[in-house]
């Protein structure tokens, strides 16, 4: 395996692949994978490597770099939100026998 045919794969993934089914048998529409998906088929392939490099001495083809995923920041939740939690469970409280 080279290093063409692994970047080719993720090109091929990032670009052209479709999910068209899930779990199996229930089609949606036709949808790209997002970046993060193909960021982790990568970190997939790249643990792979490196056990078998480790193991049976192969040459690691996987010199590709990882694929950019952009996170989109988590917004942490207000104290207004914080005390309506707080509000519901001692009302779930209250109202167990």
């Amino acid at each position: 395996m080279s290093a063409k045919i692994l970047e080719d794969f993720f090109q091929f993934l990032h670009k052209e692949f479709r999910i068209t089914h899930v779990c199996g048998i229930t089609p949606i529409t036709p949808r790209k994978l997002s970046p993060k998906t193909v960021k982790n088929a990568w970190g997939s392939l790249s643990v792979f490597w490196r056990w078998t490099t480790r193991e049976f001495n192969i040459e690691n083809p996987l010199r590709v770099q990882p694929p950019k995923a952009h996170t989109k920041p988590i917004s942490p939740i207000t104290v207004e939100e914080v005390e309506k939690l707080l509000k519901a469970c001692e009302f779930a409280q209250e109202r167990e026998p």
